[in-house]
């Protein structure tokens, strides 16, 4: 009886510092060059999500050397990674006002699907993890 107590207590354990290490490797965190279709322009961008103490951070960025894609300035909140899943928000403010979007999206291997709900219709973003 002790043994099995023992060993049911050495077993939590283990699972709860394999852990925080399941979340570290998730395939999401890391740089992703992307691409999405809005209003007939194709805009391309870097997507970077990595860890930040208990939670995650997301960022989206011209690519390295790219001048010409319009990137706007952007809030990125409620970043959750869940395995090979993500979500986030993302309030963009122009010269049209304020736009959330809501991405919703899986990795598998070096490539990124994303759902991307807003006012301004639904759209997919796909990409391919930076080098």
């Amino acid at each position: 009886m002790y043994k099995s107590v023992r060993l049911a207590a050495f077993v939590m354990g283990i699972s709860l510092i394999a852990m925080p290490a399941a979340a570290q490797d998730s395939p999401v965190l890391g740089s992703w060059d992307t691409q999405i279709a809005i209003q007939g322009n194709t805009n391309l961008a870097r997507l970077n999500i990595a860890r930040d103490g208990d939670g995650y951070y997301a960022e989206i960025v011209r690519r390295d050397g790219d001048t010409t894609s319009n990137v706007p300035a952007s809030t990125i909140t409620d970043v959750v990674v869940d395995g090979a899943n993500f979500s986030f928000k993302r309030n963009v403010t122009g010269g049209q006002g304020a736009t959330l979007f809501t991405y919703q999206g899986s990795v598998d291997g070096d490539s990124l699907t994303a759902d991307v709900t807003s006012q301004m219709g639904n759209f997919t973003l796909t990409g391919t993890r930076a080098e």
